[in-house]
C-alpha cells in the first residue's frame, strides 16, 4: 500500500510536516532522508585521474546535487494562489 507521503515531493513533504505536525509525516520525512547519499564518490577509475580533474568531478556533482534541490524549492505550490 502507498503512503500518503510517497507522492510528494521532498519540499512538499517538509512543508507539510512543518504546518501539521504529525509524528507519521515527520518519520515518513526523515525516513527520506536517511536513503539519501551523504558523499560525492569517486569510481575506483576516476581516483587515477589528476587531482583537479577529480575536483571537477565533485564540483559538477555537488553542483547538480544542488541544482535538483533549488528546482525542487522553486517549484509553485498548488496549494498556494499565483500572482
Amino acid at each position: 500500500m502507498m503512503s500518503k507521503f510517497e507522492s510528494m515531493t521532498d519540499l512538499e513533504l517538509r512543508q507539510h510536516f512543518l504546518q501539521h505536525r504529525d509524528d507519521e509525516s515527520f518519520h515518513a520525512y526523515m525516513d527520506r532522508r536517511k536513503t539519501r547519499p551523504k558523499r560525492v564518490v569517486l569510481s575506483v577509475e576516476e581516483t587515477k585521474l589528476p587531482f583537479f580533474e577529480q575536483m571537477n568531478l565533485v564540483g559538477e556533482r555537488m553542483r547538480s546535487r544542488i541544482g535538483s534541490n533549488i528546482q525542487e524549492a522553486e517549484k509553485p505550490n498548488s496549494d498556494q494562489p499565483q500572482p
